[in-house]
């Protein structure tokens, strides 16, 4: 990496240099004298882990100026020093290092600094936050049965119940078996649904063809009447009003509801495409709350995503989807889950995991290179962001064609032309990692306007 490739990526990034040095320089196993020039001019702007990354990649006779930088933190910021480098359990730092900086410390920095330099224990982390769960809105009422799988797309383990899908690791009533909800944290008390009850009472009396399409139609009506709150009676649907329930989906500014229906067409097999257009629709809603947010990337995304199959066929839109949404945070939560299998209530699936990489990946840099053609044509300035998302991603050997295409186009110039020059080619199974798909998320987050 030269002096013009780090501009190129300034300018991407704003001008941000932590971004630059922490999302692509020291992602390298080494440096270049000019990314090292780099990081000494930026050493003030850098967070404590790139100063680490730094000091484990840097040549021999650079390290002192990687030094240099832990003193200066070390009087600037004490406690970060002390908690972030002195008492991390696994420093960079050699003994002669530690040594050196006791000795150059000494009377200037605090004591609990030159105490922490011989080796204490770092302290222990946080506790994580609990997740929220639309289960617990619905009780533990089963669905309607609806076959012994879920979508089409992303066929796995038997599912009954809603509670076979999300678990009950939330209780969000008071202990009365979900008959008599209190008021829910983030939501409005949940009111009775008289309309509602009175056309499924008489849906069970209609014995004629005739009576029934026009309850269908009447059913139509009623979901686009948002004065009752469906909530927690989604699990009381009959499959009938199936298109109810999708304009309901579209149309509710009540996030528990939508995310309820959500559950409710995944297990009445709605199309992969739908489902996906529905979730990733909430991501717009400034209503939406945290939580719903949370479980549509953590949880339900990933059951949708969890095969080949699906990443194949609809891949490409559900990254776009949020991407231009910007949920970059759900989209970085959405690839944790998918790949490590850590988000809540998933689904095991034979074959997911990091074996789902390679197909993240084709789509991935199938949905930033289709993105960029367009920026580049139109002269849009997400290009020179695009570009350097690609740069950490690389692209596969199928889409040289069309990266060589980007390359020649006159409208590609400056730092785009640049950086479009740096995109590395993978092949069909690229030593990819869950790492460097959050890397791109992040590079994306800090450059499209």
């Amino acid at each position: 990496m030269d002096r013009e490739d780090i501009a190129a990526l300034m300018t991407a990034h704003g001008q941000r240099a932590q971004e630059v040095a922490s999302l692509h320089i020291l992602r390298a196993s080494s440096l270049t004298p000019a990314a090292h020039l780099f990081l000494v001019d930026h050493a003030s702007e850098l967070a404590t882990l790139d100063l680490t990354r730094w000091l484990s990649i840097a040549a021999n006779e650079k390290r002192l100026d990687v030094l240099n930088a832990f003193e200066r933190l070390a009087l600037e910021n004490a406690a970060r020093f002390e908690f972030e480098v002195a008492r991390a359990p696994k420093s960079a730092l050699t003994a002669a290092e530690k040594q050196a900086l006791i000795t150059r410390l000494q009377g200037k920095a605090s004591a609990g600094v030159i105490s922490a330099l011989s080796g204490e224990s770092p302290t222990a982390p946080p506790p994580l936050a609990s997740e929220w769960n639309p289960a617990d809105l619905l009780g533990d009422e089963p669905f309607p049965p609806a076959g012994a799988s879920t979508h089409a797309d992303t066929a796995g383990a038997p599912t009954e119940s809603l509670s076979d899908l999300l678990g009950d690791d939330l209780d969000f009533f008071d202990g009365s078996g979900g008959e008599e909800p209190s008021e829910l944290p983030m939501f409005a008390p949940v009111s009775a649904c008289p309309n509602l009850t009175q056309l499924l009472t008489r849906w069970q009396g209609a014995s004629s063809t005739r009576a029934r399409s026009a309850l269908k139609k009447e059913a139509l009506a009623l979901a686009a009447d948002l004065g009752e709150d469906w909530s927690t009676h989604v699990s009381e649907l009959p499959a009938f009003m199936r298109d109810a329930a999708i304009l309901r989906a579209r149309s509710s500014n009540r996030p528990a509801e939508r995310a309820a229906l959500l559950e409710w067409l995944l297990l009445h097999k709605a199309p992969l495409g739908l489902l996906t257009d529905l979730a990733t629709s909430l991501f717009e809603s400034t209503q939406a709350a945290e939580g719903v947010r949370q479980w549509v990337a953590q949880s339900y995304l990933p059951k949708l995503y969890s095969t080949k199959p699906a990443w194949t066929k609809h891949g490409k839109v559900v990254l776009w989807a949020l991407i231009s949404r910007r949920g970059f945070g759900e989209l970085d939560e959405f690839l944790t889950s998918t790949v490590s299998g850590t988000g809540p209530a998933m689904v095991p699936q034979s074959g997911g995991g990091e074996a789902l990489i390679p197909a993240i990946f084709t789509a991935f840099s199938a949905a930033l290179l289709e993105q960029l053609e367009r920026a580049v044509q139109s002269g849009s300035p997400s290009a020179v962001g695009l570009s350097a998302a690609l740069t950490v991603l690389g692209v596969s050997k199928k889409a040289e064609a069309q990266l060589g295409r980007l390359r020649r186009k006159k409208k590609a110039k400056g730092p785009t032309a640049r950086l479009l020059s740096k995109v590395p080619f993978r092949s069909s199974r690229p030593g990819l990692t869950l790492t460097d798909l959050i890397t791109t998320v992040h590079v994306l987050a800090g450059t499209l306007p």
